[in-house]
């Protein structure tokens, strides 16, 4: 049994390690249907949104703003059109938030083309008034790359978007509807992992608060349960206390802890978790990041003997 455990830690790494290169940024497309009367110093917008359809304020200036010091953070929603008939594709939601001066990170879901109907990360690059969204390619999304324009109100966008194998490519455009960053999947375990989950959760909720854990995602991914936070207030300065509080408060609750490092910028604890005499479950936490943002990883896999 000693053996089959090694090797199922073994695994449990190998799949940390493929859930970090997922968290650095996947994405796929979305679209929103919108309408708007350009010509009204304040405009109503109409969006057609994921789920339902609302209208909002948008205010409008003449002058370009300084777009390098514009506060591009809050709720977008676009469109994107197939270039060969200018067809709607689908719609998309874009979660922007700054991290400081030019630098954004967010997150984004879709429908149409591309369905997405959890939020996953983009990278975002802003320079002056040129925006760059693109996802990262992994066994579920290809690379998809959003190259465009922001316009002098600071609150639309449009360009070109195309995927990294050229199959597709079109048009887009977006529009900033709102300046709240609200955005929070609904975590849903299966059966079988539900306890184990709850347990680590309710963990993870002593020591950094549920409020600072936002859902990303979350998947079932052969027999392994993942789920993906970001940390929303983390100080690295304090990961020694963040890593001694995860064993003490584990070892509590009757986990078996083989493996653990700590650095500042990235925790790894795993180990076994007994739930009852014949049922034992691998599990993990990572946590990982920098000064853009930190992403906490579970992973629970059933102990096969």
């Amino acid at each position: 049994m000693n053996n089959n455990l090694l090797i199922g830690f073994i695994l449990i790494i190998v799949v940390t390690i493929i859930a970090m290169l997922y968290i650095g940024g996947v994405i796929a497309l979305n679209n929103k249907q919108v309408t708007s009367d350009t010509n009204q110093s304040n405009q109503d917008i109409t969006r057609n949104t994921i789920g339902a359809n609302k209208t909002y304020n948008v205010g409008h200036t003449n002058d370009y703003v300084n777009l390098n010091m514009y506060d591009l953070t809050g709720t977008w929603h676009g469109t994107y059109t197939l270039k060969h008939n200018n067809s709607i594709a689908g719609e998309f939601e874009w979660i922007i938030y700054k991290r400081g001066e030019n630098i954004y990170s967010g997150y984004m879901r879709s429908t149409g083309l591309f369905t997405i109907e959890d939020y996953i990360p983009i990278h975002i690059q802003v320079n002056g008034k040129q925006i760059i969204v693109e996802t990262i390619e992994n066994n579920t999304y290809t690379t998809i790359t959003f190259n465009g324009t922001i316009e002098k109100d600071g609150v639309h966008a449009s360009g070109i978007w195309s995927s990294i194998d050229n199959q597709n490519s079109g048009n887009w455009s977006a529009v900033k509807i709102s300046s709240t960053t609200n955005y929070q999947c609904e975590i849903n375990p299966p059966d079988n992992y539900r306890r184990v989950f709850q347990t680590i959760y309710n963990v993870l909720s002593e020591i950094f608060g549920s409020n600072n854990l936002l859902c990303i995602n979350h998947e079932l991914s052969h027999e392994t349960y993942i789920v993906y936070f970001e940390l929303t207030d983390y100080n690295k300065t304090k990961y020694q206390q963040y890593s001694s509080q995860l064993k003490q408060e584990l070892n509590n609750r009757n986990f078996n802890i083989t493996t653990y490092r700590e650095f500042p910028t990235y925790i790894i604890i795993a180990g076994s978790y007994r739930l009852s005499e014949n049922t034992t479950y691998i599990v993990s936490i990572t946590i990982t990041g920098n000064d853009q943002g930190y992403r906490l990883i579970i992973q629970i896999t059933p102990y096969r003997e």
